[in-house]
């Protein structure tokens, strides 16, 4: 039941574009903490990094940015509700950032698209996960509320 209320709530976009992460490049610490650290206390923080407009290219799910083991743990400790990413997933095996967020309690969504079209920083976001029995992860439909 927790996760329907973390899924629903305030939200800050936080915009790594400028970083220009190269394929299979690293989101680390620095990089979140340079943006908006101390925002992000009770937030979902949605990491803007550009990556979604690769969808349908060769390397889209094979060369996708990730975050650091680090990059998780500090999401953590500013107390984030979520983590919202534009790319197929945080991590890639052994899947440090997963094991982090998720034993934190935050949960994880991928895949998001058009992040540029909220227009603000702040705004309420709503992810709908299909209650599926015996699955630790679902298909959502992710809403942005300005």
């Amino acid at each position: 039941m927790w996760v329907y209320v973390a899924c629903v709530g305030p939200a800050r976009v936080v915009d790594l574009r400028d970083f220009d992460v190269a394929p299979g490049g690293e989101i680390r610490r620095e990089h979140i903490q340079i943006r908006c650290a101390a925002a992000l206390r009770g937030h979902a923080a949605v990491l803007h990094t550009g990556w979604s407009k690769q969808w349908g290219a060769p390397g889209y799910f094979r060369d996708h940015p990730y975050l650091t083991a680090d990059a998780a743990q500090f999401l953590v400790d500013c107390g984030v509700q979520l983590v919202g990413v534009d790319m197929p997933s945080v991590d890639r095996a052994p899947y440090p950032a997963h094991r982090i967020l998720l034993r934190a309690g935050v949960p994880i969504v991928e895949n998001l698209t058009n992040i540029e079209a909220i227009g603000a920083d702040l705004f309420q976001i709503v992810v709908l996960p299909l209650k599926l029995d015996g699955r630790d992860a679902s298909p959502v439909r992710a809403i942005a509320i300005v």
